[in-house]
């Protein structure tokens, strides 16, 4: 199925951080005001990897690290530029925690 073209939801952006968990990430993002999915697309208390996300053979690891972006009609382009300030320092932050992600960026970890 293509999910480009006419009938792709434009307002939905699905990113996959490597070497950070997107639970982790959604609730520190709610500290600064930013509101955001991860795992499934259905409300679960159980941290799930999406099962489109299994079905396309994403990573296990890859696949937590997903979030899910929707813009509405009332979003602003102040509030996007917050999002993307934002975004990148907080993955930052989970990512200096993150034992694989030190090992990553010395070359003792290699991506399959």
């Amino acid at each position: 199925m293509d999910h480009s073209g006419p009938k792709r939801l434009s307002t939905n952006l699905n990113l996959s951080i490597e070497f950070i968990e997107g639970e982790g990430l959604m609730l520190l993002a709610d500290t600064r005001g930013l509101a955001f999915a991860s795992g499934t697309a259905c409300v679960s208390k159980a941290l799930k990897v999406s099962p489109a996300l299994s079905a396309i053979g994403l990573d296990h690891s890859l696949a937590l690290g997903t979030i899910l972006l929707s813009l509405g009609k009332d979003n602003t382009e102040e509030e996007i530029d917050y999002v993307l300030d934002v975004l990148p320092k907080l993955v930052e932050r989970l990512r200096s925690m993150s034992p694989g992600w030190e090992e990553f960026q010395k070359g003792k970890m290699h991506k399959c």
